[in-house]
């Protein structure tokens, strides 16, 4: 793994904390003090934090390798800080890319984001064994854009399939999970609690009054707030394709995996997809 990356960058000394917010037992000095193997999600939360990170890029890359390779083996932990791993790798694509870092961080990625799509079990209250890790990694791929071509690969290659049971109800799963998220965000009592937060955030500023209902306005005609994966066409295009998840619900149904798995599951999931 640590020879993969070929890392420039020895183990840091210390962090510089350049946003002066780490202190108390989570801070920069309880982190080191920890040998790499002992370091767990609420290190790399902080370690990688998209706004206040705990050091500058030379001095928290080091431990990218290490909290890729957590995601990969401890998955159901890893969803704290996912998108934490992911906003760096996105954010400083650049600077690995000249490092020679971008790509091995990509393939981790890669093995993190097909990593429960090998197997499609069913477990307690009908839940789908990594289904919330791997649509949490889509998401947070495309919000932060850069790599948002690796969420596009791994559905398609659910998507594409004509013969393999187990990725067709990995896709059916995925769409299932979308759906709900744009129910969820579609609600009109969401969006009025959102744009009630915005407006009163806007008065605590001081903002002019015409300018707040030019805010309201604009709440009014645009879902930007909703999350990213819900307006990005891509997946939107795949998600909808009413014949697609047809295909892929038939192929289901008359395999092996159908019988397989309880039959509320797939009442619930046919019925949320509409097929």
């Amino acid at each position: 793994m640590r020879d993969e990356f070929k890392m420039p960058y020895a183990r840091p000394q210390r962090f510089s904390d350049p946003s002066h917010e780490w202190t108390g037992p989570e801070g920069p000095a309880a982190i080191l003090a920890k040998q790499d193997s002992q370091l767990e999600w609420s290190d790399f939360t902080n370690i990688f934090h998209w706004e206040n990170p705990i050091g500058t890029y030379e001095e928290i890359v080091y431990f990218l390798p290490i909290a890729l390779e957590y995601l990969l083996v401890k998955p159901q932990e890893g969803l704290e800080c996912d998108g934490e791993v992911v906003y760096f790798v996105s954010h400083n694509k650049d600077r690995l890319q000249k490092e020679g870092l971008l790509e091995p961080a990509r393939r981790k990625l890669q093995e993190c984001l097909l990593g429960p799509t090998a197997s499609f079990r069913v477990g307690d209250y009908d839940s789908v064994e990594g289904s919330n890790i791997f649509f949490s990694l889509v998401q947070a791929l495309v919000q932060y854009e850069s790599h948002a071509d690796l969420a596009i690969e791994a559905l398609e290659s659910l998507a594409q399939q004509k013969d393999d049971p187990v990725k067709s109800a990995w896709f059916l799963e995925f769409a299932r999970s979308f759906t709900e998220l744009l129910d969820f965000e579609s609600r009109p009592e969401i969006r009025a609690a959102f744009q009630a937060q915005v407006i009163e955030h806007a008065k605590k500023m001081g903002t002019d009054p015409d300018v707040l209902d030019s805010i309201n306005e604009a709440l009014d005609s645009v879902d930007q707030h909703q999350p990213r994966i819900l307006r990005y066409a891509p997946i939107r295009t795949l998600v909808e394709d009413h014949w697609l998840l047809e295909f892929h619900g038939s192929a289901v149904v008359n395999s092996t995996l159908f019988a397989e798995c309880p039959s509320t599951y797939w009442d619930a999931l046919f019925d949320a997809l509409g097929i």
